[in-house]
């Protein structure tokens, strides 16, 4: 039988609880720490590396015992498959707990004034290791104890076929499921919200001109022209004449003056200023040479005694020498 033919469970407590390959181990508190260490030492090297330790566990652990101190023991229990059914030490106050069908067998460890040593037959539903005088619970088979060592109170062996085929040992009752919630009622859906109305579209503007009405740059903007209604009386004008009482039936040919249409008044001219012209460049007159006046008249010399008539020095120039 290998270590997974078997299932384990621990109950809590504040002993030591081993498992070495198909072999289980469980010591209490009391005794020499030295002798547990060791008894925890030879049962680990005994159910180390084979299927059927049982007959090796139960020597290596009684030759600890008949060395030892009897009041240096801690009260412990061992069990371990063999080739005949499941070899079982027992030391002081541990109990064996065998069920099997409707039967239930109990060996202590007080039955003994040493120790008690057992061979269980195979086909037990499962085997618990307790303090003497307690009394099985529940086991929890959602738990399983792999191998190590950990602290407990007691520990119990499920064979792997009994739970297969429904194991006697009652299960610790799962917690009831939930009840479903009720499911929330449907809310009821919003009522669709009116579209909104389109907005009328806005001519655009052409590229390079303003908007209708709006000035040029650098203009104010014009005042709209107030127009009078006709017959209406405006501040500064003479109110309007009444109509001429007229007969029943009768309407006048003609509307008076003042409802007639006005001729359009021609607007003055504005004068438009002009620039005062520059004088032409004038150059102004030369003086013209004023005339030489003629020299008198030389008198003329009549007779042979007459000499030569003296000559006129040229303009400009000296006479005769």
């Amino acid at each position: 039988m290998t270590d997974r033919s078997v299932h384990v469970t621990v109950r809590p407590g504040s002993g030591i609880v081993a498992r070495t390959g198909p072999g289980l181990m469980v010591v209490l508190d009391g005794g020499d720490e030295g002798v547990r260490t060791q008894l925890l030492d030879n049962f680990d090297a005994a159910c180390s590396g084979s299927d059927a330790p049982g007959r090796t566990m139960a020597r290596s652990l009684v030759g600890l015992l008949s060395q030892s101190d009897p009041d240096a023991i801690p009260p412990f229990g061992a069990c371990a498959p063999s080739e005949r059914g499941w070899a079982v030490i027992l030391h002081q106050g541990v109990a064996l707990h065998v069920f099997e069908g409707d039967r239930t067998t109990v060996v202590s460890g007080f039955d003994a004034s040493t120790w008690v040593d057992r061979i269980i037959d195979d086909g037990f539903d499962r085997l618990t290791l307790l303090p003497d005088g307690e009394q099985p619970s529940e086991v929890d088979t959602r738990f399983r104890f792999q191998g190590g060592v950990i602290p407990g109170g007691g520990a119990t062996i499920l064979p792997a076929t009994g739970m297969a085929e429904g194991s006697p040992a009652p299960a610790a009752p799962a917690h009831p499921a939930a009840a479903p919630q009720p499911a929330a009622p449907p809310q009821p859906a919003a009522p669709p919200q009116p579209a909104a109305p389109p907005q009328p579209a806005q001519p655009a503007a052409h590229a390079g001109y303003p908007p209708q009405g709006t000035p040029p740059a650098g203009q104010p903007p014009q005042p709209t022209p107030q127009h009078a209604s006709p017959g209406v009386y405006q501040p500064g004008q003479n109110p309007p004449e009444a109509y001429p009482p007229q007969q029943p039936g009768q309407y006048p040919a003609q509307p008076p003056a003042q409802y007639a249409p006005q001729p359009a008044q021609p607007q003055p001219a504005q004068p438009q200023p002009h620039a005062p012209q520059q004088p032409a460049h004038q150059t102004p007159p030369q003086p013209q040479p004023q005339p030489q006046p003629a020299p008198p008249p030389q008198p003329v010399a009549d007779g042979p005694d007459a000499g030569p008539l003296p000559t006129r020095p040229p303009p400009g120039g000296a006479g005769p020498a």
